[in-house]
């Protein structure tokens, strides 16, 4: 797919979003660097965490494994 959406209804987490990504023209990446280095910096968050091993991949974020994990 080339688009995935999800709607957000959280009011801490909109509010994250919004001081986070306000300045951003209407077509802009939320992502600018690459696919390796999104998932080295993914790792690294997990890592720091303390859930490596789990089997936490950047796809939990997705409607469909965000809700199994919940």
């Amino acid at each position: 797919m080339k688009r995935q959406h999800a709607r957000v209804s959280d009011r801490a987490v909109v509010f994250l979003l919004t001081a986070v990504f306000r300045n951003l023209p209407p077509r802009a990446k939320l992502w600018a660097g690459s696919p390796y280095m999104f998932r080295k910096r993914w790792d690294q968050i997990i890592a720091f965490w303390g859930l490596s091993g789990r089997g936490i991949t950047p796809g939990v974020l997705r409607g469909s494994g965000a809700t199994w994990f919940y």
